[in-house]
């Protein structure tokens, strides 16, 4: 056998961690996305929802792709310790949509925290030290969630709007 072709070990890179926290955060947002759609009655939600369920889904299975290709596995630890509860709020159809859109939301310092968030991954696109495919990854991850945030944003006030 030559040692040619022998494969060399994995280095870990610094943002393994960082990648494995996306891939399970987005899966389970997409889990309990898909649940609320799957019970709304409003068609329009409906299709924001189901489109930012189906994205979500994907950001965690490219995310355990690249960790995969990196040479690693998915430590799939319980980051989301909230998840059976989201599951149970936004499954639940006697659950109104505007109760749910009250659940989601945010205050200030949450969405400043999703914003520095987001920054730092612009931070880490820019940083060559990271592999460029991990960059693109990010990149479009983030333009996805940026846009998903938009979408969400505009459904649930039509929701809120709707409920009066």
């Amino acid at each position: 056998m030559s040692s040619d072709h022998a494969i060399e070990p994995a280095i870990k890179p610094p943002y393994l961690g960082l990648l494995n926290a996306i891939s399970i955060a987005e899966r389970n947002a997409g889990r309990y996305l898909k649940a609320w759609a799957d019970v709304t009655p409003d068609p329009d939600l409906r299709r924001a929802l189901s489109l930012v369920a189906a994205r979500e889904t994907t950001h965690g299975d490219v995310f355990r792709q690249r960790i995969e290709r990196l040479g690693f596995s998915l430590l799939d630890k319980d980051d989301d310790p909230e998840l059976a509860e989201r599951l149970r709020v936004l499954g639940d159809p006697a659950r109104s949509d505007a109760e749910k859109v009250r659940s989601r939301r945010r205050d200030a310092a949450a969405e400043a925290s999703v914003d520095a968030f987001f920054a730092s991954l612009d931070d880490k696109v820019a940083d060559e030290s990271v592999d460029a495919l991990t960059r693109d990854t990010l990149r479009w991850y983030v333009h996805e969630e940026r846009d998903s945030r938009s979408l969400l944003r505009a459904a649930y006030a039509r929701a809120e709007a709707a409920a009066g």
